[in-house]
């Protein structure tokens, strides 16, 4: 963006998929400025090319492509692949029904065009913090799952001390 310096990397990768040229420039730098890996696409199928050969934090994807349902088809694709990536749509559609059945395949939130930079950042950050919250949870379950099997010989310690005392008396 011009007049802005670029942020430090995060280390985010981020699949947009959007077929407005200026749209998909725009909405890339201004992610690109967050310090994020932006790979930007306008297609379908190169969608679907790039969701093979890398993993994602984040994708944002226009709901409706040139080729019609291109969102739909894509959310599907990452929900039936069981993958974890949470999805953001840009569309112009107005169109409840279209809004709802994107929200019901899972998708993270919706931004309306003509999309502000300051509402996609933000909605990006919240989407981004909501994962690496739920990333420190799963560690953290994890991390207590792992002290729950470092008490169990301990268990058995003490259980084996009572027998023993049991009988001794």
């Amino acid at each position: 963006m011009p007049g802005s310096s670029p942020a430090e990397p995060t280390g985010v990768r981020i699949l947009l998929v959007e077929d407005e040229v200026a749209i998909r420039r725009a909405t890339a730098g201004a992610l690109e400025a967050m310090g994020h890996t932006v790979d930007a696409e306008g297609e379908l199928e190169a969608a679907q090319a790039q969701l093979k050969a890398h993993t994602y934090d984040l994708a944002i994807l226009d709901l409706k492509l040139r080729q019609g349902c291109g969102g739909f088809v894509l959310i599907r694709h990452i929900r039936a692949a069981g993958l974890p990536t949470p999805i953001v749509i840009l569309s112009s559609t107005r169109d409840h029904e279209d809004i709802l059945a994107a929200l019901r395949l899972g998708v993270s939130d919706f931004v309306q065009k003509p999309v502000r930079v300051s509402e996609l950042q933000c909605v990006t950050r919240r989407i981004l913090q909501r994962g690496a919250v739920a990333a420190n949870e799963k560690d953290a379950a994890a991390l207590a799952d792992e002290e729950a099997d470092d008490d169990a010989p301990l268990d058995d310690v003490a259980a084996a001390a009572a027998s023993a005392e049991e009988g001794a008396a």
